[in-house]
């Protein structure tokens, strides 16, 4: 590897591929362990780099589309998300301060957000419609997530 790709790597300017890795790992003469754990990060960093790549591609509204379907036919959802605010309490402005940081079009926001709105509305409304006995879908009614 050359000393300007390697100091590319470090700096940030290009993502290493799994051949990188296993070069730079080899080097430093790291344990087969630790070098079988990094690779594995670094196989699923280029798996989740692709999977955004062809969302970015397609659209990201199509992408939403094909959820809210899944979504239509879902009885029971449970979701913990740690760092990213669940699609339904997102609200527009939420959804563009995060896409905005990985450099997406004012009109691929405005896609993506109108059609967020929209589903976001219709899921309130099916909300509304549900009876009082039913359980609250943001709260777990009651029971814990451990099912």
């Amino acid at each position: 590897m050359s000393p300007s790709k390697l100091s590319k790597i470090e700096n940030g300017v290009i993502t290493p591929s799994l051949m990188d890795v296993e070069r730079v790992l080899t080097a430093l003469e790291v344990s087969e362990e630790i070098k079988a754990q990094l690779a594995e990060a670094a196989r699923m960093a280029a798996t989740e780099a692709t999977a955004w790549r062809i969302y970015r591609r397609t659209g990201l509204h199509k992408h939403q589309e094909a959820i809210r379907a899944i979504e239509a036919q879902t009885t029971l959802m449970r979701l913990f998300q740690p760092v990213c605010v669940p699609g339904l309490l997102q609200s527009p402005e939420y959804v563009r301060a995060v896409l905005g940081r990985h450099g997406y079009t004012d009109a691929i926001l405005e896609k993506t957000t109108g059609h967020a709105s929209v589903a976001k509305a219709s899921c309130t409304t099916q909300l509304a419609r549900s009876d009082s006995s039913s359980r609250n879908p943001f709260s777990g009614g009651g029971s814990s997530n451990r099912e």
